[in-house]
């Protein structure tokens, strides 16, 4: 049985019957086949039904009926098919009932009314940006580790959540009766959507696959796909040629003889992405055990492409942090992998991979023969611009340069840190304030004057970044006496103008 567990009685929720896997290669994933430089027969056998498999993805349809069973009382009538299994929704029971609304928002935003006597209105205080939660799915059994969205050109907001049981989706346009849909049963740990290309690390030992939102999720709901949902990301040696780029072609087809095809390596333990400034670049990087593996994006094959394997035995363990940062003269960005403390707090030095080199040594910079180097248990570490690096740990925000190390505001008249009263789960930066996540809610204050301008507080629930859809943060929920409970999803809405 492939349904998500489910918690305290009640049913498993599923959307609608998972596609049937191949019979040559029961142990494939649904949507998510691996694919290597050489295909063997099983794996050739398990690709001929791709189209079938596709299809059912698209357009499930009613669930097959059983065969009749064979008798020698005649007359016998057969048995009755079986009704398709329920669907995970938000009531967190049976289809036809319906979740009610809850949302949580400051004076600023608009709320829908709540039921007092089932979810306990939050305080609101009188914040300025107007910031609030909405619950977009309610009672979730799933473990989630990643989420993100991708806009369909029909303009339908489409969540992706990555979880323990699996890869699902959600429309948000449908939250009247929200609805989870299996995707791809594996672990997924980390997501990330780039041109309507959706990259997870998923697996029993973790490595990157591709799905292609435009063949998954294809206009016409009733075409069938030619082509695989999904594909393992392959390796690139040497840079394409600029004449061998051609248009239409299925992504992952070597154009020329340079082009090398293998597995993607497994046991990735981090991912993280970022985009050059300067050269418009979009990189990807992938912590593998002994090394680091870079990926460039290939706008031909809209895929990402191995640029440079830099081995590493160096790494720390566990990997706590793995962040890209871009460097102004560099082409390829640089890897920091922990944050030390300097001579004081206000001053910090950094480990950085340098990917431009071959060496593979971690060095701290900047260099400083006076620093304590004590390692700091940082939450978050976000690139603001070129020269600029928020650090966050406990409960302070620091924006740090990232030559000296020091404290630097970004302009004259914005504070270089902030402080708060909690400890800091994780951010967001927006362009006059920091958006901070904790156990109880959320805060946001101002880098002008450090003032409080959103603060939403629920003591009555425990709350867990889970990542971010778009520019929207979704939180888990659970009640504060019950932190094993099934959990809410929660979107960060009001903060921003998309």
């Amino acid at each position: 049985d492939c349904r998500p567990p489910h918690r305290s009685g009640r049913p498993p929720l599923l959307a609608s019957p998972p596609p049937a896997r191949s019979r040559e290669n029961p142990s494939a994933p649904v949507s998510a086949e691996i694919l290597g430089p050489t295909r063997t027969d099983d794996q050739q056998a398990a690709d001929s039904s791709g189209d079938s498999l596709a299809a059912e993805t698209a357009d499930p349809g009613p669930p097959p009926t059983p065969p009749q069973r064979t008798s020698s009382h005649a007359g016998r009538n057969p048995p009755p098919a079986r009704p398709p299994p329920p669907r995970l929704n938000g009531a967190g029971a049976a289809a036809d009932k319906r979740p009610r609304p809850v949302s949580i928002a400051g004076p600023g935003a608009d709320a829908p009314a709540a039921d007092s006597a089932e979810t306990p209105p939050a305080p609101r205080p009188a914040t300025k940006m107007g910031a609030g939660m909405s619950q977009i799915f309610e009672d979730s059994p799933l473990k989630i580790n990643a989420v993100a969205k991708w806009t369909n050109p029909a303009g339908c907001d489409l969540v992706f959540v990555g979880a323990n049981e699996g890869l699902y989706y959600m429309s948000l346009d449908q939250l009247h009766d929200p609805t989870m849909v299996l995707l791809v049963r594996q672990r997924c740990l980390w997501l990330f959507v780039y041109r309507g290309i959706l990259v997870s690390l998923s697996g029993r030992h973790p490595q990157l696959y591709r799905h292609d939102l435009a063949q998954l999720f294809p206009a016409d709901a009733k075409s069938k796909l030619t082509h695989q949902l999904t594909h393992q990301l392959t390796h690139r040696t040497d840079p394409p040629h600029p004449a061998s780029s051609r248009a239409g072609l299925p992504c992952g087809w070597p154009t020329t003889r340079r082009q090398r095809r293998s597995p993607a390596p497994k046991g990735c333990m981090r991912v993280s992405a970022a985009k050059h400034p300067e050269t418009a670049e979009r990189w990807l990087a992938c912590a593998l055990p002994q090394s680091v593996l870079l990926l460039q994006w290939d706008n031909a094959r809209r895929t990402f492409l191995e640029f440079k394997s830099l081995p590493c035995p160096d790494l720390p363990q566990p990997l706590l942090t793995f962040e890209l940062l871009i460097r102004s003269g560099f082409k390829l960005p640089f890897v920091c992998v922990g944050v030390l403390r300097g001579r004081s707090d206000a001053c910090v030095r950094f480990r950085l991979l340098d990917l431009n080199k071959l060496d593979g040594q971690i060095e701290l910079s900047p260099n400083d023969e006076t620093a304590l180097d004590e390692e700091v248990e940082v939450t978050s570490v976000t690139q603001l611009d070129l020269n600029h690096v928020l650090v966050c740990y406990r409960n302070m925000a620091r924006v740090f340069h990232m030559d000296t190390g020091l404290v630097r505001s970004r302009t004259g008249n914005r504070l270089g840190t902030l402080s708060f009263e909690f400890t800091i789960e994780s951010v967001q930066c927006l362009d006059d304030s920091l958006l901070c996540f904790y156990k109880h809610g959320f805060q946001a204050k101002s880098f002008l004057g450090g003032e409080v301008v959103q603060d939403v507080e629920d003591r009555a629930h425990v709350y867990r970044f889970v990542g971010f859809a778009g520019q929207n943060p979704v939180m888990e929920r659970r009640p504060a006496d019950d932190p094993m409970a099934s959990c809410d999803l929660m979107l960060i809405i009001g903060h921003v103008s998309a």
